[in-house]
């Protein structure tokens, strides 16, 4: 599920009504199945109808990565695909794949307790089949696939078939620009903008942790740090080493910077981020949220270090009020755009349940639009 943050959100488009939609229905079966080996290069081509030449070629490469490599992803049985195990559910009509909806599972801690999670990704129909309610038996199938269910990124069109499926939207996702080099007299107001709120800015204090850049940490360091400061991620995506490996250093096509601050040496937090001459982001973050000093300090060395390369523009999505209070030390400021963090839970404890919805910590890299160039 891909969004554009460039452009404010449209109007979803009208579904067709329930007769009309059941008539047009009525002469295409669709059949739900969990995806197999030989439907990969169906799955990508559908994907990439109407996408730039080159998405179907990224996409290729970043599959194995994406849906086989994932430390969480588990492996089908004696070779043949499972609900469960599967990484697509795909819709068939007349044996043409017409339908996909792709899954990233994680662990994470929902209410401070581990549960098993998946991302809702890659959600499409074939526009000569939209309209006849094939999204939403998807979609319907796709919510009970985990405990928790989890959508970000959200399309325009993706959204209503989520919401009617019972997915809560969270208020506090924001996004948060640092201007730096935009063209133009409006790019100059921006950048204006940028220089004041950064000029407010409470600045670190001589004794705030040296920022440094470094290559990933080992996973040691990093599995330590997860575990001090996880009681402060109530509801989050599990930041353990096996993730963030697989998630930054591993990625075969996007190269990340891990900026670091240490305490007698050893590792007190880190920043993640990618640098681009358009548009760099603050892509994920590991450490105390209790620490506004560190937090201030990696914000301020990533702009540096991002601007000094020749960045026009630093983004970063975030629901978390202390990095959103970072940021703004930094020089972010907030966008008109918001974007959609969507959560659906399937836990049999309607107190659990409710609690599972709310409180989320989530940062740029959650989603899956920052993978590939749209």
């Amino acid at each position: 599920m891909n969004a554009q943050p460039s452009a404010p959100l449209r109007e979803p488009q009208r579904a067709p009504a329930p007769s009309e939609a059941a008539s047009r229905a009525s002469a295409r079966k669709v059949t739900y199945r969990p995806y197999a080996d030989a439907d990969r290069e169906s799955v990508i081509a559908l994907l990439a109808r109407d996408k730039a030449p080159r998405y179907a070629t990224e996409k290729s490469a970043m599959f194995d990565w994406q849906f086989h490599d994932n430390p969480f992803a588990g492996p089908a049985d004696d070779g043949d695909a499972s609900m469960d195990a599967a990484p697509f559910l795909v819709g068939i009509v007349a044996d043409e794949l017409v339908a996909t909806s792709g899954f990233i599972p994680v662990q994470v801690r929902c209410g401070g307790r581990p549960e098993a999670a998946c991302w809702s990704v890659d959600l499409h129909v074939a526009s000569e089949h939209r309209g006849i309610g094939i999204g939403n038996g998807l979609m319907r199938r796709v919510s009970q696939h985990a405990p928790i269910m989890l959508g970000f990124g959200i399309s325009d069109l993706s959204d209503p078939i989520l919401e009617a499926h019972g997915w809560r939207l969270d208020p506090f996702l924001e996004n948060f620009y640092f201007h730096s080099r935009e063209p133009g007299a409006v790019g100059m107001v921006k950048n204006l903008r940028t220089l004041a709120v950064r000029l407010l800015g409470a600045r670190p204090r001589g004794g705030s942790p040296t920022v440094a850049r470094e290559p990933a940490p080992t996973a040691g360091a990093l599995d330590a740090l997860w575990r001090r400061v996880e009681p402060q991620y109530p509801s989050a995506v599990v930041r353990d080493a096996a993730y963030l490996h697989w998630r930054y250093r591993d990625a075969p096509h996007l190269r990340y910077r891990w900026l670091t601050a240490r305490h007698d040496g050893e590792l007190a937090g880190l920043l993640l981020v990618r640098h681009h001459e358009i548009e760099s982001i603050v892509a994920d973050y590991l450490g105390p949220l209790d620490d506004p000093e560190l937090l201030s300090s990696l914000c301020v060395g990533a702009v540096a270090e991002l601007v000094a390369d020749g960045t026009r523009r630093v983004r970063c999505e975030t629901t978390s009020p202390p990095i959103k209070a970072a940021l703004a030390t930094a020089g972010f400021v907030p966008s008109r755009w918001k974007g959609r963090l969507r959560v659906r839970c399937n836990l049999p404890d309607p107190a659990a349940a409710e609690e599972a919805t709310r409180g989320w910590f989530v940062m740029t890299c959650d989603s899956d639009n920052q993978l590939l160039v749209l």
